[in-house]
């Protein structure tokens, strides 16, 4: 059985191929200051990043790879739809879905997603974190505690996985901006 190398064009693709050597270079400038990463947002590679929502799973995949062969702590860098981003693309609202997409894209910022608690983890129906909502203020309400989750202190948007009542159907995704 021989084991034939793929080329990183046959691989992942023309665009992420020709850009390999652009993270590289890049890379160690991003790793001291991670915020230049904007100075390079208008790249086509991380202009698919950035705009690439509604890409299949798989595409999204061999994208992140190849940018992660060229170097991964520039992917970490980039702003993005994340996990959140996949959350919201499969249960949703369009408008919610929209709103998320429009956000992301005109202010060109990172995401969250929060989920994991101190002392049950990612353990969804042992949630504590709850989502209430007041007749008074006419305003919903998020009490609880988050941990360790990605982006959290430079997110601007992301999704919050809150109970709404008791069971495992009463848990809720919440946009958070």
């Amino acid at each position: 059985m021989t084991n034939q190398r793929l080329s990183p064009e046959a691989r992942y693709g023309e665009l992420v191929a020709s850009e390999i050597s652009f993270l590289r270079r890049i890379a160690l400038q991003i790793e001291k200051a991670p915020d230049e990463v904007d100075l390079f947002l208008d790249n086509p590679l991380f202009k698919k990043v950035l705009y690439g929502f509604h890409e299949s799973c798989y595409e999204k995949v061999r994208l992140y790879e190849g940018i992660a062969y060229g170097d991964l702590g520039v992917l970490f860098t980039l702003p993005r739809p994340c996990l959140s981003g996949l959350f919201l693309k499969e249960i949703g609202s369009q408008q919610q879905i929209e709103e998320y997409i429009d956000f992301i894209t005109t202010h060109r910022c990172r995401t969250f997603f929060a989920v994991t608690e101190p002392g049950v983890g990612s353990d969804a129906v042992n949630l504590s974190t709850t989502l209430s909502y007041s007749e008074q203020d006419h305003r919903f309400f998020l009490n609880g505690e988050k941990w360790l989750f990605g982006n959290a202190v430079s997110g601007k948007i992301g999704v919050v996985l809150a109970r709404k009542s008791k069971g495992p159907l009463g848990l809720q995704g919440v946009l958070v901006k």
